[in-house]
């Protein structure tokens, strides 16, 4: 079965490929900057348990605002697999003190989601093969989500990291946003008003997620059936329901910590 110490193993190997080819012979961009190559992998699975809010942040902000940032088929092909890929890995790590039970649904899923990832780019990708990958995706963002507010809500102490999965959980909520209706466009093509072809669709659906989830509502893009209605009214509602819940974990966090 997949562990933890074999995700971190893979990782390592990738790490020390690149620092190999790197005159620097450190990624400056990471938040310890630490020689990875004299480092054993317990060590670096340790550090990467330790940053894992930090790390999760970057790699979803990295989806979200991606494809604004790069061009469309460098992202779709490249980039977006890479995340994918790391993200899978992370939520590995994040399980590794959890039941055997729960590491294996974990490592599942990222098996899955790397699966439909690699089928998303080496096949004709037909209707039936895209809505099978965002229902994995589906599933896989939302056991993620679950986990890491798990992990929030049981700190102890309100630090960066609280911060971190709070603002990860945000951008989970969104993502999930965006595979639902990115699956309703699919499923139904005039679920949505003003998204003319599926080309970028997830990016579309992004944008309206969280344009969605803020209570912005610019109406450029609105939903038209049934469905699509009650799913975006529903994601209106979480968000405000998420932001009431969260000021009241990390308040009451505070408090408990000042009385003791």
């Amino acid at each position: 079965p997949i562990s933890a110490t074999k995700v971190v193993s893979a990782f390592r190997y990738i790490l020390q490929h690149m620092l190999r080819n790197s005159p620097t012979k450190k990624l400056i961009f990471v938040p310890w900057a630490c020689d990875f190559e004299n480092m054993d992998a317990s060590r670096l699975q340790s550090r990467l348990y330790k940053f894992r809010f930090e790390i999760l942040a970057l790699l979803l902000t990295a989806i979200v605002f991606g494809g604004g940032i790069f061009p469309f088929t460098i992202f779709d092909e490249v980039i977006l697999p890479l995340i994918i890929f790391l993200a899978a890995g992370l939520s590995v790590i994040m399980v590794q003190y959890r039941k055997l039970s729960l590491r294996l649904v974990f490592g599942t899923f990222a098996v899955l989601a790397l699966l439909m990832m690699l089928l998303r780019i080496f096949t004709d990708f037909h209707i039936q093969v895209r809505i099978a990958s965002l229902e994995v995706f589906i599933l896989f963002f939302g056991v993620l989500s679950y986990e890491v507010f798990r992990q929030m809500v049981n700190e102890k102490e309100i630090t960066s990291s609280i911060i971190f999965a709070a603002f990860d959980c945000y951008l989970l909520l969104g993502m999930l946003g965006a595979m639902l209706f990115s699956l309703l466009m699919v499923m139904d093509p005039n679920a949505f008003t003003n998204i003319d072809s599926e080309d970028n669709l997830f990016n579309k659906m992004i944008y309206f997620s969280f344009i969605t989830l803020t209570s912005i509502g610019f109406g450029d893009i609105s939903p038209q059936s049934m469905l699509a209605e009650k799913i975006t009214a529903f994601y209106g509602l979480i968000s405000h329901f998420y932001s009431v819940v969260i000021v009241g974990i990390i308040v009451g966090k505070y408090v408990a910590r000042r009385n003791g």
